[in-house]
């Protein structure tokens, strides 16, 4: 065991250098990347700069420091490399640790055994292949970790046993910032019999993995903001299968080129949200695999598979990837082509563009899973109308239709197109025939005594769809002639 040599920095309350625990001889063969002859590790030096750190903040200059065994502490510690500068290089295993660095309180029973305030900065862990993952983190709350990059590790970059309340700011594990030479499972791991919650992920960069960019299958509460995760042989991000996990939220994401899916949420999960995530890129489609309140809100997608026991999905103004289209275009409205009319009713609530959209296998018998388009919600169907017709509106489309009849002749109106369950629908009636203008409704509504207007007037009967009862029941009417200006 090498000497460590005190220096007045170590005696005061001030930052202190890892350079102040070696010899010079290590000191040239971290800076020089030189190991031979008497200095082949810098084992020793490193875990004694580690407990220093529990207690001041430790700086980890330039170089590469290479070790024989895993990094531990069960107590919070302070250390902060130089950017992309400062790696940590496991060259053996001599104490078969999983982990590059591990910090684990060793029980974690709350409140007491928890490592709180840890701040880890600038580093690079680099297993060789050693270990299972570069940073291992259990019974860790309150704390931050900037700028730390795994590499060539055989599970997990950076590895969630439990935490909560940390930041996690531009996290790495990537085959296009540094090429593996072992390739990991997932970028980030998220797992355990406890969920960890209310972490934030600002920036990962999560790339060329085996498995999973981001593997959470115990996430809850937590955040992930602004990053990539792309390339990976199955998953971008793919989360759920821990009771306990949901109530998460994904933003700005940029999720492509993921072999199987870009988003998968698994059961059981529920009350995840997605926002504004650019996803579809040669990738497959959403898979909500037993998922329950889960929300896409805008982005853009290759296409959504919502098996059997999904429930409660809600889809509000988003893009489908392979058309370059919207909701509304998926519906027909647009230029992309609507596929053939038929109602799945059990499954997403209205027809979908089968270019866009794989809606397979679904049987639950309710009307939880909708679209939304929130830029339709008060459109206006204008219909100009002349003697004996029959008028069919689309409920996904309008929620108001004003019809003028402008000639004579029994007015029809059929059984609106794609009813949604609590879908309000309005019907504004003209009469400019001249005369007297019948209007017979359809059965599926269930009018009351409904009078049309006198020439020159109109009247205004609005409805809500209930699908318990198949059935457009009237909510209001209007019971007087309106002049028509």
């Amino acid at each position: 065991m090498s000497l460590t040599k005190v220096s007045n920095a170590m005696l005061q309350s001030g930052p202190i250098s890892v350079f102040d625990f070696m010899t010079p001889a290590e000191v040239y063969a971290v800076q020089n990347n030189s190991y031979g002859g008497a200095v082949t590790h810098v084992t020793d030096a490193v875990e004694a700069a580690l407990v220093a750190s529990q207690t001041q903040l430790v700086i980890a200059p330039a170089g590469t420091y290479n070790l024989r065994r895993t990094l531990r502490s069960a107590l919070k510690i302070r250390l902060e490399g130089e950017y992309e500068a400062t790696r940590f290089k496991l060259i053996a295993n001599d104490n078969a640790g999983s982990h590059l660095l591990s910090i684990d309180a060793t029980g974690g029973v709350y409140p007491l055994d928890t490592i709180n305030g840890t701040c880890l900065k600038n580093v690079i862990l680099d297993g060789q292949g050693l270990c299972a993952d570069g940073l291992y983190l259990h019974a860790v709350i309150s704390s931050i970790f900037e700028n730390v990059m795994a590499t060539n590790v055989t599970l997990s970059g950076i590895h969630l046993a439990w935490a909560q309340v940390c930041t996690f700011i531009n996290p790495i594990c990537s085959h296009n910032h540094e090429n593996f030479t072992t390739f990991p499972e997932y970028g980030i791991l998220v797992d355990g019999a406890r969920p960890s919650s209310a972490n934030t992920f600002l920036n990962p960069i999560l790339e060329k993995v085996m498995v999973s960019g981001f593997k959470g299958p115990s996430l809850a509460t937590s955040t992930i903001i602004s990053g990539t995760s792309e390339g990976n042989r199955e998953c971008g991000i793919d989360i759920g299968g821990t009771a306990g996990c949901g109530y998460n939220t994904i933003v700005g994401m940029d999720l492509e080129v993921n072999k199987y899916c870009d988003i998968a949420v698994r059961y059981p999960s529920s009350n995840n949200t997605f926002v504004n995530c650019a996803s579809g890129y040669l990738s497959g489609d959403v898979q909500l695999l037993g998922a329950a309140y889960t929300k896409f809100l805008g982005g853009a997608y290759a296409g959504f598979n919502i098996d059997a026991s999904s429930y409660f999905t809600k889809i509000q103004d988003a893009g489908v990837a392979s058309s370059e289209s919207t909701i509304e275009t998926a519906y027909g409205d647009g230029s992309t082509t609507l596929a053939a009319n038929t109602p799945i009713g059990t499954g997403l609530v209205n027809d979908l563009n089968a270019a866009g959209f794989n809606i397979v296998d679904n049987v639950r018998d309710n009307t939880s899973n909708e679209i939304v388009r929130s830029d339709r919600q008060d459109y206006r169907t204008n219909l100009p109308v002349s003697g004996a017709a029959t008028v069919t509106v689309d409920a996904a489309k309008t929620n108001c239709v004003e019809i003028l009849h402008t000639t004579a002749g029994l007015l029809t109106i059929a059984a609106p197109l794609n009813p949604l369950d609590g879908k309000e629908l309005e019907f504004i009636i003209h009469n400019a025939t001249g005369g007297a203008d019948p209007v017979t409704w359809n059965a599926v509504f269930s009018e009351g005594t409904w009078a049309a207007a006198a020439t020159g007037s109109y009247r205004v009967a609005t409805f809500r769809y209930s699908r318990t009862y198949s059935v457009w029941r009237l909510t209001s009417s209007t019971t007087f002639d309106i002049a028509t200006y």
